[in-house]
């Protein structure tokens, strides 16, 4: 029968360099400048962000109101196509028949593709908008942990626990409106 010496001196070690690592803990702890945002609250009270709201607001009223235009029109056109496919159907050819009313699908899928093309180009600005002022929000976190010496920023919703002095969000959204 072995011995299992091989994995009694393993654990040992693991052992020994794991106390080892937590007696040094305090130590190391103490050297670290840690502190805790709320980013959803620093994006929300940030001035840049109710401007980009009303910009955003302004811009999708006008792109709104120019498709609800267009929309009515092709609606008109194609509810006028219908009626007259009605009327004239019985006098017409199964081939023109059919053909009208390709023209009237392909009139609707064109119809449903420019409300959803709008639809996109909304979101699609919409989202770049929201991106240019989260990373200047980033940014403004980044600068002011290097300018005042702290090695970690957690976002807030990540912490369990910690003292309220740690919070640096209210600092963060001064900060960014000073601007």
């Amino acid at each position: 029968m072995k011995k299992k010496v091989g994995g009694k001196i393993l654990f040992g070690s693991l052992f020994l360099f794991l106390i080892g690592s937590f007696s040094a803990l305090p130590l190391w702890a103490d050297s670290l400048k840690i502190g805790y945002v709320n980013t959803m609250e620093v994006f929300e009270k940030y001035s840049k962000t109710q401007e980009r709201d009303k910009l955003f607001g302004d811009e999708k009223r006008k792109k709104e109101s120019a498709a609800q235009k267009e929309t009515e029109k092709r609606q008109k056109e194609i509810i006028a196509l219908s009626d007259k496919l009605k009327k004239e159907k019985p006098l017409l050819k199964e081939e023109e028949a059919k053909s009208r009313e390709d023209e009237i699908k392909r009139k609707q899928e064109s119809l449903i593709s420019y409300i959803n093309k709008v639809r996109q180009e909304l979101s699609n600005r919409n989202m770049e908008l929201v991106n240019m002022c989260r990373e200047e929000v980033i940014s403004a976190i980044k600068k002011f942990g290097q300018k005042n010496g702290y090695d970690y920023i957690f976002e807030k919703g990540a912490v369990l626990y910690g003292p309220k002095a740690e919070d640096i969000t209210q600092e963060l959204i001064d900060l960014l409106n000073k601007k």
